[in-house]
């Protein structure tokens, strides 16, 4: 068999992914069961769903400011880094132009652009935004209209320890 250790390399992350997808924790997020998802190994925790609609750059500030998702207050447009965070570069869905997110955790992600907080450096009327369909990032006007998912700094949650997360030992 030609490319038989490449295939059942395929077969034996299909079947993790889909086992780690099946329940509600994964080696990073956490479903807190109040419209909010947190992610151990930044501390940050995530509006679960998208805002409806979708803004202009000022108008997707404005909307994180103003949320009091879950009863916090201190919501906000995440930088340009913790927005790409959340890209899964090891889904296949990248290939096939899907949602780039775990979509088990983030179920209402559209596969468009995303705002991001940070502005482009020399052109303010610019910001950066991450584009879920394939998890790259680009650049747009500030007048444009992309999605919205909101984000704040959470509990402070670190994975503690040098223990390497299950699905990392099982694929090194």
């Amino acid at each position: 068999m030609k490319h038989g250790g490449w295939v059942l390399g395929l077969l034996v992350l299909g079947c993790l992914v889909g086992m780690v997808g099946a329940g509600e924790v994964r080696a990073d997020y956490l479903k807190n069961g109040n419209g909010t998802v947190s992610d151990t190994m930044t501390g940050l925790m995530w509006q679960q769903g998208d805002d409806p609609g979708m803004y202009t750059w000022d108008e997707a500030l404005a909307q994180c400011e103003a949320s009091t998702l879950a009863g916090y207050t201190d919501w906000r447009l995440p930088n340009v880094r913790e927005l790409e965070s959340l890209v899964d570069r090891t889904s296949s869905s990248i290939l096939a132009g899907f949602c780039t997110i775990d979509t088990n955790f983030f179920p209402a992600c559209h596969s468009f652009y995303y705002w991001s907080g940070s502005s482009f450096t020399g052109c303010h009327s610019y910001a950066w935004d991450v584009y879920f369909g394939n998890g790259h990032l680009d650049w747009h006007g500030k007048e444009a209209h992309d999605y919205v998912r909101c984000v704040r700094a959470g509990a402070g949650v670190k994975q503690q320890g040098g223990a390497l997360p299950a699905l990392e030992l099982l694929l090194f």
